[in-house]
């Protein structure tokens, strides 16, 4: 065998081995067996799954993604699975388990000499906002079942320490799967809540978000009434995406986040780290143009057939058809 036979039998095998490692997806939770590939990315000392399921639209190309990065939210994810598996299209899963193998909200990791540093996977989109989160953390609001390891400040009070360099390439390898490697401009979160915890009045002051939005919109039932659940709603991040959301022929609570340009000049204050603000601060491509996104959140985490979860799945079919 010459060199260059032996050359082109390595590349074969190579690409065969990772054809493979890409092919094969164990996601015991795919109950309607959607084609899944799986792509491992590394978080400190520590392996994380991250599951693509796509299938085909029929008469359309796939040109959006669904987003579950918070993997204890099962409602919303099964919700999503269901979706897809009907009518086609993208959605993605970030795996998260606990020793006992119980899915969980935040990512586990080691770094250093530290074990079992934690963060927020819907934080992790720019330095600035990896930095707060650590200055909070952990906050026992979103971490009753996660308990973490204290980090020193010294760790994290500069966007060239270590720690934050490596959340945020964590961070930036998931938005390449996340926007098919920049091709797709319109992402769709996926999330669940807790009663009283977080909803769309969050976004009205003197609520936590308010400073990031422009207002919100409450629904009524169709005989208007009652309210709306408030902890079920949309937020969207510009007018176009808020227009479109209030023609669905559905009722939806809606919270309409500020433009690209008041995002970019109050970016010290505003930036969370979180997709909503990355996506409403960065353009897409070459184009003069912010990314479309729109967060999906319904009550409740675990995966049960409530109301919730119906109106959020009807939703999540709604969106998976809208024009954008």
């Amino acid at each position: 065998m010459n060199k260059i036979t032996a050359c082109l039998a390595c590349l074969l095998l190579f690409f065969v081995f990772n054809s493979n490692a890409q092919t094969k997806c164990d996601a015991p939770n795919n109950k309607a067996n959607l084609p899944c590939i799986k792509t491992i990315l590394k978080l400190g000392n520590n392996e994380f799954e991250v599951r693509t399921y796509t299938k085909p639209i029929k008469n359309r190309v796939i040109d959006r993604t669904f987003a579950v990065v918070h993997h204890n939210e099962q409602k919303g994810l099964q919700a999503a699975k269901k979706v897809i598996a009907a009518d086609g299209g993208r959605l993605i899963e970030v795996v998260s388990l606990d020793a006992d193998g119980k899915p969980r909200r935040f990512l586990h990791f080691d770094f250093a000499d530290k074990t079992n540093v934690c963060f927020d996977p819907n934080r992790m989109y720019s330095k600035p906002g990896i930095i707060k989160f650590f200055k909070g953390y952990p906050r026992s609001e979103d971490n009753q079942a996660d308990v973490c390891s204290p980090v020193s400040p010294e760790m994290f009070d500069s966007e060239s320490d270590d720690l934050i360099k490596e959340v945020s390439r964590f961070g930036s390898e998931l938005l390449k799967i996340v926007t098919d490697n920049f091709k797709h401009s319109f992402i769709i979160g996926v999330h669940n809540n807790v009663d009283l915890k977080l909803d769309v009045t969050t976004w009205n002051a003197p609520g936590g978000e308010a400073k990031t939005a422009v207002g919100v919109f409450r629904a009524n039932t169709e005989k208007h009434d009652a309210v709306i659940d408030a902890d079920d709603f949309v937020l969207v991040t510009n007018l176009n995406l808020f227009t479109k959301a209030l023609a669905l022929d559905e009722p939806i609570n809606i919270a309409l986040q500020e433009g690209l340009p008041f995002l970019r000049k109050n970016k010290n204050a505003v930036d969370d780290g979180s997709m909503s603000i990355y996506f409403g601060m960065n353009y897409f491509g070459k184009t003069n143009r912010a990314y479309d996104y729109i967060n999906i959140e319904a009550e409740g985490k675990d995966d049960t057939e409530d109301d919730a979860k119906a109106r959020q799945t009807r939703l999540i079919r709604l969106i998976n058809k809208l024009k954008v």
